[in-house]
């Protein structure tokens, strides 16, 4: 699994939000994202936590990050 670093995030979530109009739900984020970073293959997409099952990895490292406020 090859995951981006935080800093080579941060101003593709920027970008993204702008183009949305400066704001968007999780769930509209995380596929613009991974569509930004090539090295994400569709098993690091699926790619799912084993302490939690229902929790995508992708999603739980914009959010645990910080990158993406869930409320």
């Amino acid at each position: 699994m090859s995951f981006p670093k935080q800093s080579e995030i941060e101003l593709p979530l920027l970008k993204t939000l702008q183009e949305l109009g400066g704001k968007a739900e999780p769930k509209e984020l995380y596929p613009k994202l991974a569509e930004i970073f090539p090295q994400l293959t569709e098993e690091d997409l699926t790619a799912r936590l084993p302490s939690s099952p229902s929790t995508f990895r992708w999603h739980n490292l914009m959010t645990h990050e910080g990158f993406i406020r869930t409320q």
